[in-house]
């Protein structure tokens, strides 16, 4: 079964062969636009699949216009299966799985205000779900 999701279509950079997963980086996610261009971005579902999404965090909040708005939802895997940092590379290794970034909602929400946004809402529809925030920069 393959990986169909859009931005993972963009990369096969990081499979491993022969690999059904395709891992995309934050490279392929984050166009190369000029600072303030966006009111608003949308990130859904791709954040814990980044290597470093700290630093795609600070590319959109770059590409942001003052008062844009960043608009994810991320599985936070480390609020439930904190087990997952030690089965989640041997998963891809073994070409079972995309790397899988393992963090907390607190790790996440630390991440984005780190990086200059306010939580400006967040909603989690039950324990184990995804987290839905929307940051605001400053403007």
């Amino acid at each position: 079964m393959a990986n169909l999701h859009p931005f993972a279509i963009l990369n096969q950079k990081n499979t491993v062969p022969e690999s059904p997963y395709m891992s995309p980086t934050h490279r392929d996610l984050v166009f190369d636009v000029p600072d303030q261009t966006f009111d608003a971005v949308l990130g859904l579902s791709i954040l814990h699949l980044l290597e470093d999404k700290e630093e795609a965090i600070a590319k959109v909040h770059r590409m942001l216009k003052p008062g844009g708005v960043f608009v994810t939802s991320t599985a936070c895997i480390g609020d439930t299966m904190k087990f997952f940092k030690v089965i989640g590379p041997i998963g891809k290794s073994l070409g079972l799985m995309p790397y899988v970034s393992v963090f907390t909602t607190k790790e996440l929400e630390a991440g984005l205000t780190d990086a200059g946004f306010e939580i400006d809402h967040q909603w989690q529809p039950g324990k184990g779900k995804s987290v839905f925030i929307v940051a605001k920069k400053a403007g």
